[in-house]
């Protein structure tokens, strides 16, 4: 699962201009809390990474 979450942060960061650093720290700094996280809530973590990036995607379309 963490590497599906990398992946999910690395590909949709670089093709944003302007909220691609904001973007990498907020996907690193959930990354690392996974370590301390049990199997479900690191489910949820997941979901909120990929909603940052639908969102991050959506900003993107709406240049």
């Amino acid at each position: 699962m963490k590497k599906t979450k990398g992946a999910i942060c690395v590909a949709v960061n670089p093709k944003i201009e302007g909220y691609t650093e904001a973007v990498v720290d907020k996907c690193s700094r959930i990354k690392q809390r996974l370590e301390h996280y049990t199997d479900y809530n690191e489910f949820n973590l997941n979901k909120k990474i990929y909603q940052l990036g639908k969102l991050v995607k959506r900003k993107e379309d709406l240049k």
